[in-house]
C-alpha cells in the first residue's frame, strides 16, 4: 500500500509547480491551491486567532508556512480536527470579511524576502485582489468549501489512522 501512496505523490508532484499543495493519505489525495490554504491560514489567524498565531491550529500554519521542506507528514485526525473547527468558525463570515496576511500578500506578489510581520487585515479594506476565484460566492464557507471537502475525503473525516503526506510547492522566497 505504501507504494501506491508513493506512486501517487510522484504522479501528483507536478501539480506543486503551479502553487498547489497535494494531500495524500494510504486511500485517496487531494491537490488544493496553496493561495487558498494561505488564505484559509490567514482567516482563521484574523477571525479565530485575534490576528496572531496561537496555539490551536499549529498543523495548518506549519503547512501554510513558505515551505522550508516540500514535504511532510501529519497526523490525518489532528489536521482533520483543526481544519473542521476552523472551517465551522469562519462558514458564516460574509465575502467582505475575507483577510489576508502581509506574508500572503508579499508571497502572491513575488517578493523575495518575507516581512517578520505576520499581521492580518480584510483585503477589501486594504484594497488587495484576492489570487482565488470568488465570482459567485458570498461567504468564506463556499470559498473554502473545496479545501474542506478535499480534506474530509483524504482523512476520512478524521478517521484515517496514522499520517498523511503534504507536498507543499518549491519555495518561492530566500
Amino acid at each position: 500500500m505504501r507504494l501506491d501512496v508513493a506512486r501517487r505523490m510522484e504522479h501528483l508532484a507536478h501539480a506543486t509547480a503551479t502553487m498547489n499543495v497535494v494531500f495524500a493519505s494510504s486511500t485517496a489525495s487531494f491537490v488544493a491551491s496553496y493561495p487558498t490554504l494561505l488564505l484559509l491560514r490567514d482567516n482563521i489567524q484574523h477571525h479565530l486567532q485575534c490576528g496572531r498565531p496561537v496555539p490551536g491550529y499549529a498543523l495548518i500554519h506549519r503547512i501554510a508556512e513558505p515551505p522550508l521542506r516540500r514535504s511532510q507528514k501529519t497526523l490525518a485526525r489532528q489536521l482533520w480536527n483543526e481544519i473542521s473547527l476552523g472551517f465551522r468558525g469562519l462558514a458564516e463570515l460574509r465575502l467582505e470579511q475575507l483577510a489576508i496576511s502581509i506574508r500572503t500578500r508579499a508571497l502572491l506578489s513575488g517578493v523575495r524576502d518575507l516581512p517578520p510581520v505576520r499581521g492580518t487585515t480584510l483585503a477589501s479594506v486594504a484594497g488587495w485582489s484576492v489570487p482565488i476565484p470568488m465570482e459567485g460566492k458570498s461567504t468564506l464557507a463556499e470559498i473554502f468549501s473545496e479545501l474542506r471537502d478535499g480534506l474530509a475525503c483524504v482523512t476520512r473525516f478524521g478517521t484515517e489512522s496514522g499520517h498523511i503526506e503534504v507536498v507543499t510547492p518549491r519555495c518561492l522566497i530566500r
